[in-house]
């Protein structure tokens, strides 16, 4: 029997291996700031503290008073002006993480017996597949507003599974304070984890819960929704939909728009993750688990029903598909249990199993591996399936290892079947090697009688170093900056205060910055496949017509925001699984001088910014390679 941990283990264990995840994470991942969602917040966060901001930018200038961002915006806010917005980030980024990864820590503990669980759950998590509806994800790699509102949900999970309901319920209230639509899904899903344990709840302590929950959310929420409907003139619900579903992220909204690929990667982790728990001691939350994968299961059909048939704008806005972030985080927790489970028992099978599926998609390979993965657990599930597994995976084996040969022999071969699975030819054959490799190792534990079940007991460790192997096979197909941006992040300075200019959008932002009017307005391509056009407000400082990436909270800002677009656009049709950035590149393109004018004087812009090879007869102030800014006469 392990020796029990001392007092100072207990702490200083999980904080060491959240060190290294932490390390691991900005090495693979990095850490940026002043990119994608940022840009969308960091305006109104400015605006706050310097009411000069931007004066003649629309976006900024609608998103001035009570929204459904305040509260994430007085967080950050204050720790801009105290430090600076950069240095804030970072340190906020680098708390929630710490945070959020002992909440997940605690609650696979609390769950599967072990932190050892909980840490090995919480690799899976930062370093897995992401398997997820809606393209969420419980964190990325800078700071946002989801990500503080996962923190929140996570550990009042843990605290629910604690029968701590008081402080759940707390942690609820200020998650949707924070972010309304994981907190709305983390109520529902914390009303279910107390309805089972109801019996066992006093009313006193009921009432407790429900006066913790609603003083958060009274405070920070009634106004916010107040003030929304005070400004809901604008579009009709159905209009709601089509705007914010259809246009502008119906990869996020609108089920039909996620790509099967997605709905296969979570059916095949939801099948690993009960397989995982019949292969280890019972958890004794496994009813509430279940009550809580079922409850997500729901939300994602009314999700589906609300919006795909009976749509609803209120219940499309909440991105119910959202809670298959949490779906997945319970599933790898599962997952690392059972690897936890494996190596006290000495079992390579269901260590690898559960590390294959995480480390699947490292190599981009998670759907192939993760059904190998499960391969194995279905059969340690299952006795009976044992023989017929043993035969398939005989059959897998030699395929995966035809498939590796005839990659690494004729590429031209393996490129063709890489692109069938939208993959790189490279990926398909690392992938390949390891599914031949895993089950390999798979028939011996299991059919090649105890000799082998020793020898691989006496290997220990070392098993671990074959997907470890693999994986490091794959990193090296690729340049540095594509296959660890965290490291190419790095030697550009990402990590130090302010916002680095590297690319040509950000060299011709600073010029603008530094050479043009404070008070300018500038037309941009709402949209480009070659630059993140939605960087260019935050980093030039200088107000915009319109971007795609920047919405609207209220409805007549929707209205406006259309228009806008439509008149960046030259009235662009935007298919339901079209190429949102060709389209709008597209569309922006196909302006005359004429339009250009007739904008400039409607919109009150005075620049105009263009990729080439457009050319326009007015004053050209600025180019680089690929964009030219252009000047009008006022």
């Amino acid at each position: 029997m392990a020796e029990p941990l001392r007092p100072a283990q207990k702490f200083t264990r999980p904080l060491l291996a959240l060190l290294v995840a932490f390390s691991a994470f900005l090495v693979v991942l990095g850490y940026r700031f002043g990119v994608n969602d940022q840009n969308e917040y960091l305006p109104q966060l400015y605006r706050v503290l310097d009411p000069r901001y931007l004066l003649h930018d629309w976006f900024t200038l609608e998103t001035v008073g009570l929204n459904p961002r305040t509260a994430f915006i007085a967080v950050a806010g204050g720790a801009t002006w105290l430090i600076g917005d950069a240095p804030a980030h970072l340190v906020l980024y680098a708390v929630c993480f710490g945070v959020l990864g002992l909440g997940v820590i605690r609650l696979g503990a609390r769950l599967f017996g072990s932190r050892a669980a909980g840490v090995l759950g919480l690799a899976f998590v930062l370093f897995g597949s992401r398997a997820t509806l809606g393209e969420q994800d419980v964190l990325g790699n800078y700071l946002q507003q989801s990500m503080l509102a996962a923190t929140g949900l996570v550990w009042a999970l843990a605290m629910a599974f604690e029968r701590r309901w008081r402080v759940a319920w707390l942690l609820v209230g200020i998650t949707t304070a924070i972010h309304l639509t994981t907190g709305i899904i983390g109520a529902v899903l914390l009303g279910v984890l107390t309805a089972t344990q109801l019996r066992q709840i006093r009313p006193k302590r009921l009432l407790k819960c429900a006066a913790a929950f609603l003083v958060p959310v009274l405070a920070a929420v009634v106004p916010v929704l107040v003030s929304l409907q005070s400004q809901s003139g604008g579009v009709s619900g159905a209009e709601f939909i089509d705007i914010l579903g259809r246009i502008r992220a119906p990869w996020h909204y609108i089920p039909s728009s996620f790509p099967l690929a997605d709905y296969v990667r979570v059916g095949l982790v939801l099948v690993a993750a009960a397989a995982a728990l019949q292969l280890q001691p019972p958890s004794p939350h496994r009813r509430a688990l279940y009550a809580v994968a079922a409850t997500i299961g729901v939300l994602c059909l009314v999700a589906y029903v609300f919006v795909e048939l009976v749509p609803v704008a209120s219940v499309m806005s909440l991105s119910l598909m959202r809670a298959t972030v949490f779906l997945r985080l319970l599933a790898m927790l599962a997952l690392g249990g059972t690897a936890c489970a494996g190596l006290r028992r000495r079992e390579a099978a269901p260590v690898l199993a559960a590390a294959a599926i995480a480390l699947g998609v490292v190599i981009r390979a998670d759907l192939v591996v993760t059904l190998v993965a499960i391969l194995w657990l279905v059969a340690h599930a299952r006795p009976r399936l044992s023989a017929g597994a043993t035969g398939v995976s005989a059959v897998v084996v030699g395929a995966a290892l035809v498939v590796a040969v005839a990659t690494i022999l004729r590429p031209s071969w393996g490129q063709a079947v890489a692109a069938t699975f939208g993959s790189s030819y490279v990926h398909v054959g690392v992938g390949s090697i390891l599914a031949a490799v895993a089950l390999g190792l798979y028939v011996l534990w299991l059919h090649g009688g105890v000799r082998w079940q020793v020898r691989l007991r006496r290997a220990g460790p070392a098993l671990w170093l074959v997907p470890v192997a693999v994986v490091l096979l794959a990193v090296f197909d690729a340049p540095l900056a594509e296959r660890f941006p965290g490291i190419h992040d790095l030697t550009v300075a990402r990590l130090q205060p302010g916002i680095v200019y590297e690319g040509e959008l950000d060299r011709l932002a600073a010029w603008c910055r530094a050479n043009t009017p404070e008070e300018a307005v500038f037309i941009i391509p709402p949209g480009s496949r070659e630059h993140a056009m939605q960087d260019f407000r935050v980093k030039a400082r200088r107000a915009i017509v319109v971007d795609f990436k920047a919405i609207a909270f209220t409805r007549a800002g929707l209205r406006e925001w259309r228009e806008r677009i439509r008149a960046l656009t030259n009235d662009a049709e935007f298919a339901p699984r079209g190429d949102r950035q060709r389209e709008l590149a597209e569309g922006y393109a196909s302006l005359t001088p004429g339009d250009f004018r007739r904008l400039a004087d409607i919109y009150n812009a005075s620049y105009i910014l263009v990729e080439k090879p457009k050319n326009l007869p007015f004053e050209l102030v600025q180019e680089s390679a690929a964009l030219r800014l252009y000047r009008l006469e006022q």
